[in-house]
């Protein structure tokens, strides 16, 4: 997100047509999925803190894809009681959705605002970021300002998705892919979430402005492809082995799953 952002930015005072998704800059080792982050200290030396750091980094180069999955897998259970309650929640709201929102539209403006604001660190960020690189110091940027560029940025954001929706759609698929999905289940009085759904939305946010094929349960797969989505970013949606592996004998890369 914070990349979606900042390339946007960048270039919002010309106007559209705006920036595809940075798809060149988002691949890194497997390691390094939920971020860069340094361990830091105030007591720690500085020289020991560098050491440190750098015996993290060349660990984590170094970690196998199929040793993250083990560390996720072993701790999974932690998160279950979570996610059957925040679905649980979400089918109890489904209610008053057709109430509260006169059209799917509007329900999706409404879902672009949420993911914003919970996007509105990353977007302070990019402020901070972009402050450093015009002065060469962050010694001036307060917390709170960094907080207040985050919500003004995800304020404007929200304004401009309400006009120049499909543009913003192409260049922030973080935005508009959880939105998108978070709203057509909230307006669909037939379909219930399910306890999976809010990592597997999130799991389609990042896979589809970037890859090109994205492996995913029939039911998920199905709503992307009414949604529009496949469309938009130019990706395969796969809901079967058997569409996997027809994909992968075509002599493709860069699969989601």
């Amino acid at each position: 997100m914070f990349l979606e952002a900042l390339r946007l930015i960048q270039v919002l005072h010309r106007g559209p047509p705006f920036p595809a998704p940075p798809r060149d800059e988002v691949w890194t080792r497997a390691a390094f999925f939920v971020g860069h982050g340094q361990f830091e200290s105030e007591s720690l030396p500085a020289d020991l803190l560098a050491d440190l750091n750098a015996y993290a980094v060349r660990e984590l180069w170094q970690l196998r894809f199929a040793d993250m999955l083990d560390t996720i897998l072993a701790g999974i259970d932690s998160g279950v009681e979570e996610a059957v309650a925040q679905s649980r929640a979400l089918n109890q709201s489904k209610s008053t959705a057709r109430e509260e929102f006169p059209s799917l539209k509007r329900l999706y403006l409404s879902e672009v605002a949420g993911v914003l604001r919970a996007y509105r660190s990353q977007l302070g960020e990019v402020g901070e970021y972009m402050y450093f690189r015009a002065t060469g110091t962050l010694a001036n940027v307060e917390p709170l300002e960094r907080e207040r560029y985050g919500k003004e940025i995800a304020r404007l954001l929200s304004l401009g998705f309400e006009t120049l929706q499909r543009e913003l759609a192409r260049s922030l698929p973080s935005v508009h892919v959880q939105a998108t999905l978070y709203a057509r289940v909230q307006w669909d009085e037939a379909r219930k979430y399910k306890p999976n759904d809010m990592a597997d939305f999130a799991h389609a946010a990042a896979a589809m402005g970037y890859c090109n094929a994205f492996a995913t349960e029939r039911s998920l797969a199905t709503l992307l492809r009414q949604s529009g989505l496949d469309a938009l970013y130019g990706i395969r949606v796969l809901s079967s082995p058997t569409e996997l592996i027809a994909w992968l004998g075509e002599g493709r890369a860069n699969v989601a799953t």
